[in-house]
């Protein structure tokens, strides 16, 4: 839900950042009124190029699952991954904070914690319709959880984030429970610290 990112993007272009709205074919426009805003992927001057350029000389990206997020990568663009949903695949690069989407069991009116996302298989699935089999819905991050994880990472760009105890313990926690896989990827990434701490009850095991 692209409204779910005016929060941030009014915060960041406050901040005196020109924001751009990335993307091609998009279902609605991004109706945010402000001079450092631009929505970009509604506009008459979207172009293949001017898509590839943007991502190639941006600060840093936020994004969700799209195709053209593939662009942060080739760059090695610091990025905010929001809406994750492998959970272990996307965190190879070093320069990406990761906040995820919940994993919803409809049949037992709960959330999945990390560990049984990672034991069911679920944490490499790909297509709506294995959620849908095994009876999970997928829930988006809230316009809060993408604004903390924003804000985080322009201090950390800035050289102003001070990592507390408690973040180095509950990102320990997180990557203690990635299981060995097939992919050879070592997980660089961070999670969001605020996302870590808000929902630390998913680190349980």
């Amino acid at each position: 839900n692209i409204n779910n990112l005016k929060k941030t993007a009014l915060s960041l272009a406050e901040k005196g950042y020109w924001v751009f709205r990335m993307g091609k074919g998009v279902a609605e426009t991004f109706d945010v009124q402000h001079e450092r805003i631009i929505d970009y992927a509604s506009s008459g001057f979207r172009s293949d190029f001017l898509d590839i350029w943007l991502f190639a000389n941006c600060y840093l990206s936020v994004a969700g699952n799209p195709g053209i997020f593939m662009l942060t990568q080739v760059y090695r663009k610091p990025t905010c991954q929001i809406n994750a949903t492998q959970l272990q695949l996307q965190g190879w690069l070093e320069n990406r904070l990761i906040i995820f989407k919940k994993f919803f069991l409809i049949n037992e009116n709960r959330l999945m914690t990390f560990k049984e996302i990672f034991d069911s298989g679920a944490n490499n699935y790909f297509h709506t319709h294995e959620f849908e089999e095994k009876g999970i819905q997928l829930v988006e991050n809230t316009p809060e959880e993408i604004l903390d994880v924003s804000l985080e990472m322009v201090k950390r760009l800035e050289g102003t984030w001070r990592e507390k105890a408690e973040d180095k313990e509950l990102q320990k926690a997180f990557r203690s429970l990635i299981p060995k896989s097939e992919y050879p990827i070592k997980f660089r990434a961070n999670i969001g610290s605020k996302f870590l701490i808000d929902n630390e009850y998913l680190l349980k095991t």
